[in-house]
């Protein structure tokens, strides 16, 4: 996936310009040929100081799931991926060493599953 801005490592003095990610399936993938380059539509922190854009992972999901797919996330943060994955149907499981984290995603979803738009949960 690649941002339309390059993130600085601090203390390194290296701009990153993609997210590495793993994909995983149970038995051979029977699926379509699979872009492998998502342009993000910037970053998200509303939810999580290193948020992420839901819109791209959304559209990761798209191309490498099907409906009824489960989505592993074990970095959940501000609950991006959480958000985008029941939006499509599909079940989600999340995991952080973060309490913190753990329950804003778990708000977050609420409210998705309730039907809140974004700007009302940004209130």
């Amino acid at each position: 996936m690649l941002g339309q801005r390059r993130t600085l490592i601090k203390g390194r003095r290296v701009c990153v310009g993609y997210k590495p990610m793993l994909w995983f399936t149970k038995g051979a993938y029977r699926g379509h040929a699979v872009q492998d380059v998502i342009r993000s539509g910037g970053y998200d922190k509303s939810f999580h100081d290193h948020g992420q854009s839901e819109s791209e992972f959304a559209e990761m999901i798209k191309r490498l799931t099907e409906e009824g797919s489960t989505v592993l996330d074990p970095f959940v943060g501000g609950g991006s991926i959480a958000t985008a994955a029941l939006t499509l149907a599909r079940k989600f499981v999340g995991i952080d060493i973060d309490n913190n984290h753990i329950e804003k995603t778990r708000r977050r979803i609420e409210d998705v599953v309730n039907g809140r738009k974004r700007s009302e949960i940004l209130r």
